[in-house]
Parts: structure tokens; sequence; C-alpha cells
């Protein structure tokens, strides 16, 4: 309801931009002009059910102009498994379950989840503390990420400048930690970048 508010203050062109999630791929150029504080929008607030719905009849006419054979009911569900469901069952998941291996690991840190603002901003999902010292910033990743394709390369460098802004301002490094979605940890080298650092 709040991004909602917050759009309705908006003119129709920037709304139009904001709501429509194809609009990147299909002009870049456009979603490339918001200010960082628009794009934010988009990650710090949930959608309605018009929302999910918006998303759906733009998914459906997508996929006629394709000749691609499905229902409405069938695109509805889709978008609301890949916002919701994934999100939650994926994201969320993965990062518990790879905090609970870091803490298993790391029993003298605490690690505090950071506001979605703030892991915009930075690209740090947790901030790893030793008692009150931040020790260091983690991002949590999937193992996709260990690839070189072109649009995780693209996300690499988005995600340097970010972190490199966090050292900056915070004086400690970010920690990629990349891992399954059981919290089965891939790039064992981060854990020796922590140790060192603890």
């Amino acid at each position: 309801m709040e991004r909602s508010n917050i759009l309705s203050n908006l003119s129709s062109k920037t709304q139009d931009i904001m709501n429509n999630r194809l609009l990147p791929y299909l002009d870049k150029a456009k979603f490339d002009e918001l200010t960082e504080d628009l794009k934010a929008v988009n990650y710090n607030y949930g959608r309605t059910q018009e929302d999910l719905s918006y998303k759906a009849e733009i998914l459906y006419h997508h996929c006629k102009k394709s000749n691609i054979n499905i229902t409405i009911d069938q695109v509805q569900e889709c978008v609301t498994h890949r916002v919701l469901g994934e999100t939650w069952n994926g994201i969320i998941l993965r990062e518990k379950n790879t905090i609970d291996s870091l803490a298993k690991i790391f029993p003298a840190l605490e690690f505090e989840k950071t506001e979605a603002a703030f892991d915009h901003q930075y690209a740090v999902d947790y901030n790893a503390y030793l008692g009150t010292r931040l020790v260091c910033g983690i991002q949590i990743k999937p193992k996709s990420y260990l690839s070189n394709k072109s649009y995780i390369l693209k996300a690499k460098r988005a995600n340097a400048k970010k972190n490199k802004k966090y050292s900056t301002e915070f004086g400690v490094p970010t920690i990629d930690i990349v891992s399954s979605q059981k919290g089965e940890i891939y790039n064992l080298s981060k854990l020796k970048m922590i140790k060192e650092l603890v």
C-alpha cells in the first residue's frame, strides 16, 4: 500500500516505468534514467494483489503476442509465485540457512540482517559483528554467481561499486558468500577471509 501511495505522487510517465517490469528489457534507458531513490521503491515495498494482477496482464499480453498458449489464470499463478514464492522460498531461505552455517563456523560473530534500503545501497545482506566491532558485510549469492555470463558480470560490477562505497563509509570489506538453498557454502576461500578479520 505504501508503494502505491509513493507512486501516486509521481508523474504518470514515471509510474508507468516503475510499474512495467518488462520495460527495462524493452527500453533499458528509460529505467536507467530513474533516480536510485525511485529504483529503491521497488525493492523496499511489497506488492498488493492489484499490483500482481497488473503484472499478470502485462505478461499475458506479451505471451499472446508471442503465440504462447497460456491462460490468464496460469499467468496470474506464475507472477504470484515469481514475486512472492520464489523470493521467500529461494532468497530468504538461502540467506537464513547460510547465516546458520556461518554462525556454526564463527560462533563468536553476530550476524545482523540489513534493511532493504541498506542492502540496495551497499549490496550487503548482513553485517557481521564481533561484540560491538563491525567485522565485515556479508552478501549472499546463489551458485549461478560463480559463472562468467554477461549478466552475472554486470551484476558483479554493480555490486562491486556498492561494496566499495560500504568499505569507504564503514571501514570494513564486504565478503560474497556463494551458497546453496540449504546453506552449503561453495566459495570456501571466503571463510578464510572472515577468519582473518576476526
